[in-house]
């Protein structure tokens, strides 16, 4: 066998490995991809198929013959929405596990959401979870951010942030009404060294009411970056290599 042919069956050799190789890439990099726009439609389909159930809760009253007794037990009492994380969740009127996987729940003898004078909602949700937002980037408000909380008589009323505070489980002084102000608590865990010991408390207060709320920015969740990460990694792997290939066969010419 001569030596071009021998150089031709290496090459082609080389190239179905390269073609295999980067078939491979591209398929981790789709299927990576695919988990991150999977996650969120998944999220959003839940999370607005309960926010257009609430917003239609008038039409259900108008027969209530065709509405089970589950369905009123697990309908929304309001909407809360955070433009700066980009999330919308329903609101349930229970700290149930049920309620806190798929939208906020209303602490007990705190959920009145009316938005008047003296009164106090405390609202809770879990974070962390890969699959679901919900509140894992509700550290990222900062004083004087702005969320809204839309009610069952369908007002949207706005508040402002005054403060974030890291609590015990067990600490409560925060959660106080006050006669002068209508305040609202937004509360998730927090991990310190891998256990939920803390937990995240925002504090803000009614300022008013809106007709409509603000487009929200889109926010990766810790997991969705690191996804990211990687397929960039892959994507800088793939381009580094090509480039090294090229200049390898250049210096190959250029001896020849």
């Amino acid at each position: 066998m001569s030596k071009d042919s021998q150089k031709d069956r290496k090459k082609s050799k080389n190239r179905i490995i390269d073609i295999f190789l980067y078939g491979i890439v591209i398929i981790g990099i789709g299927i990576l991809a695919f988990s991150i726009f999977d996650s969120r439609v998944i999220e959003k389909s839940e999370t607005n198929k309960a926010i257009e159930a609430f917003r239609n809760s008038e039409k259900a009253k108008e027969n209530k013959s065709q509405v089970s007794v589950f369905d009123e037990e697990n309908k929304p009492i309001g909407v809360i929405s955070i433009p700066k994380i980009d999330i919308a969740l329903p609101i349930y009127d229970r700290l149930s596990e049920r309620a806190l996987s798929k939208g906020v729940g209303a602490m007990n003898g705190f959920d009145d959401l009316s938005g008047k004078e003296g009164t106090l909602c405390v609202l809770s949700s879990h974070s962390g979870l890969s699959a679901s937002g919900l509140f894992t980037n509700l550290d990222k408000l900062r004083k004087k951010d702005h969320f809204y909380i839309e009610n069952k008589e369908k007002v949207i009323n706005k508040y402002l942030v005054d403060s974030l505070h890291i609590v015990k489980p067990n600490n409560t002084k925060l959660l106080k009404a006050e006669p002068d102000k209508a305040k609202a608590i937004l509360i998730t865990c927090i991990s310190e060294e891998g256990i939920n010991s803390h937990r995240l408390l925002v504090v803000g207060h009614f300022v008013g009411t809106v007709d409509h709320i603000e487009k929200g920015r889109l926010t990766l969740s810790t997991y969705e970056k690191i996804l990211l990460c990687v397929v960039f990694c892959l994507l800088v792997l793939i381009i580094f290599e090509r480039m090294r290939r090229r200049k390898k066969r250049r210096c190959a010419n250029e001896k020849k």
